[in-house]
């Protein structure tokens, strides 16, 4: 299968202003004294807190194009930092680049999270094949043909192959049994496998 590095969306996408506030434990209206508690070693805590100015304003302008209160744009982006702040010993070997993208991934999981559970609450049905995000094309073929795929089967490619996670820590990650997160990739692959054919590669 063809190299998956990582996913693309629009780095043009505005910082909010409140983004990085005076205190540092307190970001865009939440704490992030959960997060930061999580994390044992001082190094590892500094890092995360620059690895929170650096994309924080980014997450949580993804998070308001998909979520309409800003509530719960806010919830979503630090659900997903208190995601990375619990795998963060791994996690922060990353590049940037990719840990950019696993923050990505992350944040849109958590939207489909709250967009299920008012759904839900709503009595109406949820469809979670459909792409919350939608980059523009790169002229990459890998990035285009993955940027199409559904948030559920982009997730479980990324964490598998871009991040090196094995099949049961992705299955961790996204909450899913082993076995479900098995049957996940393989209909992720196979999806992959069509998009990218249609880009004129042949796997």
């Amino acid at each position: 299968m063809a190299q998956i590095t990582g996913l693309r969306y629009n780095k043009a996408m505005p910082h909010t202003k409140n983004a990085i506030a005076s205190d540092p434990h307190r970001k865009g209206g939440y704490t992030l004294l959960p997060c930061i508690q999580t994390i044992e070693d001082p190094q590892e805590r500094l890092l995360f807190a620059d690895v929170y100015a650096a994309y924080a304003g980014r997450m949580l302008a993804l998070a308001r194009q998909k979520l309409h209160a800003p509530a719960d744009a806010e919830d979503a982006v630090h659900q997903a930092f208190l995601s990375l702040a619990e795998h963060f010993s791994h996690l922060s070997r990353l590049p940037r680049p990719q840990l950019e993208a696993y923050l990505v991934v992350v944040t849109e999981r958590k939207c489909i999270d709250l967009l299920r559970r008012t759904a839900r609450l709503d009595g109406a049905p949820f469809d979670e094949e459909t792409a919350l995000v939608s980059p523009p094309p790169s002229g990459e073929p890998v990035a285009d043909a993955m940027a199409r795929l559904s948030p559920r089967f982009r997730q479980a490619l990324l964490l598998r192959y871009a991040f090196g996670y094995s099949t049961r820590e992705t299955a961790s990650l996204l909450d899913l049994s082993f076995a479900a997160a098995q049957k996940l990739l393989q209909r992720a692959k196979a999806a992959l496998r069509i998009e990218l054919e249609k880009e004129g590669i042949s796997v």
